[in-house]
């Protein structure tokens, strides 16, 4: 009688922990995050030259950034931050099914102040994974 009552007791702790683990597990395989620094010249001479570019480029790694986000070697040099987050927020990745919520957030992190400091830079991060707690 003592074995069959713990067996009952592990199967009821089986199959209380497998879908507990199950849901752990796939939390961050469906997550996606992105995060894109664009830096814009506030004092260059044109308009062209004053367009916002990207600076760094970073995906995790279920994830890949379009060509538009490709980062400049040098500053000013890289693909058009426009074109770039309106890539990344037309992406089905982000569209985050099922339970999944999208969150978005901008960050300065260099505020421009010319003439001693005229580039700016913006922080754009992008999620698409399970609700925050």
């Amino acid at each position: 009688m003592t074995y069959r009552i713990l067996m009952l007791v592990l199967a009821a702790a089986a199959l209380i922990a497998f879908p507990a683990t199950n849901a752990i597990a796939d939390e961050s395989k469906d997550d996606a995050v992105v995060i894109i620094k664009c830096q814009e010249n506030n004092t260059a001479a044109t308009n062209a030259a004053r367009q916002p570019t990207v600076l760094t480029s970073q995906a995790s790694s279920n994830f890949t950034l379009p060509d538009s986000c490709a980062a400049g070697t040098t500053p000013g040099t890289g693909g058009s931050c426009a074109e770039c987050l309106k890539d990344l927020t037309s992406n089905p990745q982000f569209d985050c099914e099922g339970d999944d919520e999208f969150t978005s957030n901008v960050v300065v992190e260099q505020q421009s102040t010319p003439p001693l400091q005229p580039i700016s830079i913006n922080k754009f991060v992008f999620m698409c994974g399970a609700p925050g707690q």
